[in-house]
């Protein structure tokens, strides 16, 4: 706990009075004593758009879909990302196309974009499932023997081997358990700016800064490694027989913009360290919680492993074989549902703006949370219950849903540029997985969310690993 969140701990009210507010500071001890308790408890007992009192700022929680549209989409450019959260996040990303906005990010943007084509992401399925089978032939003789495995910390590690490998164009393990320790001291650094009331600049010696500079340092060094290696070697005329790179990285280093030029040192660095702190760790959360949930509803579960064998019988999966399993997506779509990776994102308004009566002036903060527009009655069936199923239900009645309601990876002009590298992930991993081993929930362990920049479980995720007998339909 922080000294800001110790101050604020006893002025937190009691379960059930959390939008009471206190004098002075408003809704901010209650939103960072419990912000997932406190977004939701808002959303159902105030008027929309939902105000939100916060020392020096008023902030509005976004409720409906159509004034989500506007901010993320229709009128994003009325609206700045640059809050406290994305100011902090810029101190280890850079300029990259997370934490850029207007002119930088639109150039980023279309010169990124190629690297993220359908195609460009189906050839990494390979490596993606590579990687998996390897974490599978080191999981084997833990589930023989019924071992219990922080699940969390398990998914973490492979997607940054397979970031590494897709991303960076290295398959030296070092490289990966090095980024994800550096990594994490440098995104704890950014998940604590919402509770900071005194920002502490980074050239004061506390030990929260010395820790984001060593991690920082690391990084760049090799990042910047990398970046030098490649681009020295695409500088050269290729050898006879030599293999061409299709890593993020090689990509990137050959795009120009419009006018011919291409990526800086620095640019290169800033969407690299981008692309890795968002594209292992959406993906990790979202892999924890879907083994999380199937633990605890066998009937899923059965159905999952019946349309996987179905499918795929002994084989491994590929890309090719996606399209046939409609029910493992729906089994990612609807975890993501439950546990979308970023739960909150903010905006400051420019200029004056309406929702409705309300008058958002500029300054203001806007906030969109998915994980109060998916678990909102008027748009969703039973919101609280995990049911596949439902992404199955007829074309007419799925298309009734407003666009906005679901936003995982985000909306508009900003969606995360990812998506399809994730979802096509998650998919090959549980594919893998699920037809080779068996996790259980411990009995009399909580599992809960923690709600920082992503939404991971908190303090990890201890399951019991063992293997799955095979069926019938795969044995023949």
């Amino acid at each position: 706990m922080t000294l800001t969140e110790a101050a604020l701990s006893f002025m937190v009210p009691p379960p059930g009075e959390l939008t009471g507010g206190v004098p002075l500071l408003g809704d901010l001890p209650a939103f960072v004593h419990d912000p997932l308790a406190f977004v939701l408890e808002a959303a159902e007992r105030r008027p929309a758009p939902v105000r939100i009192d916060l020392p020096g700022r008023r902030a509005y929680l976004l409720t409906e879909p159509s004034e989500i549209q506007f901010v993320l989409r229709d009128g994003y450019k009325r609206f700045s990302k640059m809050t406290p959260v994305y100011r902090a996040m810029a101190t280890i990303l850079g300029e990259g196309i997370l934490t850029s906005e207007g002119d930088s990010w639109l150039r980023h943007r279309r010169m990124i974009q190629p690297a993220f084509h359908k195609r460009r992401v189906e050839a990494f399925g390979g490596s993606m499932v590579r990687a998996v089978q390897a974490l599978s032939a080191r999981w084997e003789p833990l589930a023989r023997r019924g071992a219990t495995i922080d699940v969390a910390a398990e998914m973490t590690r492979l997607t940054l081997h397979i970031v590494t490998e897709t991303l960076l164009g290295s398959k030296a393990l070092d490289d990966a358990d090095e980024v994800g320790r550096t990594m994490d001291v440098l995104q704890r650094y950014a998940n604590g700016a919402i509770r900071r009331l005194w920002p502490v600049p980074l050239w004061v010696p506390t030990r929260e800064n010395r820790a984001h500079a060593r991690a920082l340092r690391a990084i760049d060094a090799l990042t910047y490694g990398l970046i030098d290696a490649r681009r020295v070697g695409r500088g050269r005329d290729s050898e006879p027989g030599e293999a061409v790179r299709t890593d993020l990285l090689s990509i990137l280093v050959d795009a120009r913009d419009d006018d011919g030029a291409p990526l800086s040192r620095r640019q290169l660095r800033d969407e690299l360290i981008t692309f890795i702190a968002a594209g292992h760790d959406t993906t990790a959360n979202t892999l924890s919680w879907t083994m999380w949930l199937l633990s605890l509803h066998p009937e899923v579960a059965r159905r999952l492993l019946d349309e996987l064998d179905e499918a795929l019988g002994v084989d491994a999966p590929s890309v090719a074989d996606l399209d046939r399993l409609p029910y493992t997506r729906a089994v990612i779509d609807e975890a993501l549902r439950l546990y979308p990776p970023a739960w909150i994102t903010a905006r400051i308004a420019r200029e004056p703006v309406s929702f409705g009566v309300q008058r958002v002036a500029a300054g203001d903060l806007v906030f969109v949370s998915p994980w109060v527009m998916h678990r909102r009655p008027a748009l969703w069936r039973d919101p609280e219950a995990f049911d596949p199923a439902r992404w199955l239900e007829p074309e007419a009645s799925r298309a009734s849903r407003p666009a906005f309601a679901y936003l995982p990876f985000g909306g508009g002009a900003h969606k995360c540029i990812g998506e399809r590298f994730a979802l096509q992930e998650a998919a090959l991993a549980l594919a893998v997985l699920a037809r080779r081993f068996v996790l259980e929930a411990l009995p009399g362990v909580r599992v809960q969310p923690e709600p920082l920049i992503t939404m991971s479980p908190r303090g990890g995720l201890p399951m019991r690993l063992g293997l799955r007998p095979p069926s019938a339909r795969a044995a023949a």
